[in-house]
């Protein structure tokens, strides 16, 4: 990759040119020092996992029907996301708002008392 973007970036400033050359070629070289075994066993760097491709779950779809299943999931996620906004200005306004009566009469007033009393001893 830093081959095929030199030409274009020749032109730049000098300053800029020489970080990014500076900043790949010292990019490349860790890349190709770190690859030799005897480098990876000097610093304890482990193998990679290679796995078995027939193992591994990849389900090759077309493109346009991964485009729509991607667009569906988008739609979905976008309805869920204004629910969730719906329900937090809903649960904000009922916290600062009067409180609603869910009860047939007024706690806060002493009803008349009946007649019915307890037997004394």
């Amino acid at each position: 990759m830093p081959f095929v973007i030199f030409p274009f970036i020749i032109n730049f400033p000098s300053g800029m040119l020489c970080y990014w050359l500076t900043s790949n070629v010292f990019s490349l070289l860790q890349v190709l020092i770190l690859k030799i075994q005897f480098v990876r066993k000097f610093f304890k760097i482990p193998q990679m996992v290679v796995h078995d491709p027939s193992l591994l779950q990849q389900q090759k779809t077309p493109f346009i029907k991964g485009l729509k299943e991607n667009w569906k999931n988008s739609k979905t996620m976008t309805t869920v996301e204004d629910r969730q906004r719906a329900e937090a200005v809903q649960f904000k306004e009922a916290g600062l708002g009067a409180v609603q009566k869910t009860y047939s009469y007024d706690p806060t007033k002493v009803k008349p008392s009946s007649n019915i009393s307890a037997k004394s001893k």
